[in-house]
């Protein structure tokens, strides 16, 4: 995992349904927590958005699989009960309180987790591509308006506040 410490810029990020959940523990720290298969993911964040540590767990309770080493089926329902039972004892163990963070860019290598400036099409603008002024255009609202995208297992386009406007 890195965490860029180069500036103080924070970003807003807001759980999403079963996707992810933001909130603080009783200690104070920020947390960031969900399903990335094949484990339940957490990241821990200082007061002031710094990137401390992660913890991963495995599953209680395997999510079933489509065939031998298929996908896993996620959305089955006794596993999804299951999932949801371990990450309230976990948040629990924690004293975990939901609400929107506001954390310093990072990434971990390992889990494709975490916060990018710009989606791809806007990143590396070159004078020849087609529709170069349309995206410099596009790559200027995109600032203005304060978004950036946040990977968690999919691209999130997230909004200044926090908010998905996009997966």
């Amino acid at each position: 995992m890195t965490n860029d410490s180069t500036g103080n810029e924070c970003y807003s990020i807001r759980g999403y349904g079963d996707d992810f959940e933001t909130g603080t523990t009783s200690e104070g720290q920020q947390v960031l927590m969900g399903l990335l298969c094949p484990y339940i993911v957490a990241y821990f964040f200082s007061s002031d958005g710094a990137l401390v540590g992660g913890e991963r767990r495995e599953w209680n309770r395997p999510a079933p699989r489509v065939g031998t080493d298929g996908p896993y089926q996620i959305y089955d329902r006794v596993f999804r009960e299951s999932l949801s039972e371990q990450i309230l004892g976990w948040q629990s163990e924690l004293g975990f309180t939901p609400g929107v963070i506001r954390v310093r860019p990072f990434f971990d290598d390992e889990h494709c987790v975490g916060i990018e400036a710009f989606p791809e099409h806007l990143e590396d603008l070159n004078e020849s591509d087609d529709g170069y002024e349309l995206l410099c255009a596009e790559r200027q609202q995109w600032v203005e308006e304060g978004n950036f995208v946040f990977r968690w297992a999919k691209d999130y386009y997230m909004t200044r506040g926090g908010e998905v406007a996009s997966t």
